[in-house]
């Protein structure tokens, strides 16, 4: 028996052009399966959500978006808005180091500059081992891009505290 026969049939059963095709359609499916249920994430269960807060530290971002920001401002993630609103926050005068004639290394403040201490109260899921706020992982000394509807600054997490 031959293994391709006068009309192009695989072992005389199916056209081989027919067989890529089916192939195909058979890969893209199982692609399209393991993505969505392949998934390697663990969920573990209990604990459920819970209440934090964290302070973010924006070092010398432009004066402009203290008017920019309110307390009750809610936080967004890439487009979306997440479960965590601006709890309060304040602004100190940009300082950067500078070297005197002596080479003594002293602060300065930066004109148009302001430092950003930002106090959020979130609320996560705390059965998991990483805490996350929409896409960023929460940790102290993290880095953290603070997103509001109007504001936007990048900066670190100086503490995380779990209430309750």
């Amino acid at each position: 028996m031959k293994v391709v026969d006068g009309k192009g049939r695989l072992f005389g059963l199916i056209n081989v052009i027919d067989l890529a095709v089916l192939l195909v359609a058979v890969g893209a499916l199982a692609f399209v399966a393991f993505s969505f249920l392949g998934s390697s994430t663990i969920t573990i269960t209990g604990g459920g959500m819970r209440d934090i807060e964290f302070t973010v530290r924006c070092r010398s971002v432009p004066e402009e978006i203290v008017g920019a920001i309110k307390e009750g401002d809610q936080l967004v993630s890439v487009t979306n808005y997440v479960n965590a609103y601006i709890k309060s926050f304040s602004a100190a005068p940009g300082l950067t180091q500078v070297s005197d004639s002596d080479g003594n290394v002293m602060l300065s403040e930066v004109p148009g500059r302001v430092e950003l201490f930002i106090t959020v109260r979130a609320t996560v899921n705390e059965s998991v081992p990483v805490i996350k706020l929409g896409s960023q992982e929460l940790a102290v000394a993290k880095v953290f891009t603070f997103k509001t509807h109007f504001a936007e600054a990048q900066g670190y997490i100086q503490d995380i505290t779990v209430l309750g």
